[in-house]
């Protein structure tokens, strides 16, 4: 049991050494990731004091990626996981060893309970190492909101622990295609609320490519089209509702209505990287709409109508977003860029910030382009 787990107080420092000894990957590999930026600032707003290593962690949605693609592969993949849980006080080793020798102290249960923020599963990959992640959403309050979270249950060496949270992963681009993830996270908001089976990432890219001509590649690394991710939609029994995202009024009304409802929406957005005023496209990508916050004070009139909608105090989305972290802000803050389509005049585009971190550039800022809804 000694090896089985290890205690280390929280740092961004303690964590991306487990990250690094979980996935068996170098120190490079971990700091150039997104997700370490993003955790280190999420878990700042977590108030995260401790970490517990938990080893030889077997989890089902890695297991059906390796069952389908990493069993096949010439290298010699683990099948087991490390899994990371984040807790918001403090505590030791020698602690936490007493705690599982006396597991009838329910007042120590209850604290680990009340205290727990959540785990992220640490996959055995080369690159793509953030695995199932369900962690503590931000504070809800009258104005910020997650409709779309659930409770996931953890067992540690024994202990029951519950997390209010909507599970998300790092898109692995060898054995799933782009949007994988987001189809993904969205099936898990989707699973409970109208009870179908929640699909592995392999399961959404299979799916997903049922109609692709068969002299394509199953497993794709580019970008799948919205008739792909129509169609895995399809393969739960459930239907796309396909709405264009380039109005703002129209994004944040279909937003507002189908998060209240639990519905989880997938976002498809274009990317842009801004440098000294000039936006430079830098690809497609897709997140899943987890969350939003209302902080203007009043609704804004709509049109000769002047009629007000309550979604036009939407003023921040929070996204999955595979390539940075969950629950990440986009500020729709209104701003515009002057983007140049190919064949096409320059024009302005509604844009929202992101999470990003520029590789040249001041920011990154995505332009809505298409919402899909899955809807029974």
């Amino acid at each position: 049991m000694a090896n089985a787990f290890e205690v280390a107080p929280y740092s961004i420092d303690a964590l991306k050494r487990l990250l690094r000894q979980g996935a068996k990957v170098s120190a490079l590999v971990v700091s150039r990731k997104q997700h370490t930026k993003y955790f280190r600032s999420y878990f700042e707003a977590l108030m995260a004091k401790t970490i517990v290593s938990e080893a030889d962690y077997i989890d089902r949605d890695y297991l059906e990626d390796f069952a389908g693609y990493y069993v096949r592969c010439f290298p010699n993949y683990a099948r087991r996981c490390r899994r990371l849980h984040f807790f918001n006080f403090t505590f030791s080793q020698d602690d936490f060893a007493n705690l599982l020798a006396s597991p009838a102290n329910k007042k120590a249960l209850a604290r680990f309970q009340k205290g727990y923020l959540g785990f992220v599963v640490v996959k055995p990959l080369p690159e793509t190492i953030i695995g199932r992640t369900c962690l503590r959403t931000y504070i809800e309050n009258d104005e910020r909101c997650f409709p779309i979270t659930r409770h996931y249950e953890a067992n540690l060496f024994g202990i029951p622990l519950t997390v209010k949270s909507l599970a998300y992963q790092e898109q692995d681009r060898v054995a799933a295609a782009c949007a994988t993830s987001a189809l993904w996270s969205v099936f898990h908001g989707t699973g409970k609320l109208f009870h179908h089976h929640i699909p592995s990432p392999v399961e959404i890219t299979r799916a997903a490519n049922v109609f692709v001509p068969s002299s394509s590649r199953s497993f794709l690394s580019s970008d799948l089209t919205v008739f792909q991710m129509a169609q895995a939609m399809r393969s739960v029994s459930l239907e796309p509702y396909y709405v264009k995202a380039s109005d703002e009024y129209v994004l944040k009304s279909t937003l507002y209505a189908y998060l209240r409802g639990r519905v989880p929406v997938l976002l498809g957005i274009d990317l842009y990287e801004m440098e000294k005023g000039k936006a430079h496209f830098d690809g497609k990508h897709a997140v899943t709409a987890t969350g939003f916050r209302l902080e203007k004070p009043k609704p804004e009139p709509h049109g000769d109508t002047k009629f007000l909608l309550r979604a036009s105090r939407m003023n921040k989305l929070y996204a999955h977003d595979d390539q940075v972290g969950p629950f990440a802000r986009m500020v729709l803050d209104g701003v515009q860029i002057t983007i140049h389509p190919a064949n096409k005049p320059p024009s302005k585009q509604t844009s929202l910030t992101t999470s990003w971190v520029p590789r040249l550039g001041d920011q990154v800022r995505a332009v809505p382009d298409i919402m899909l809804v899955p809807v029974p």
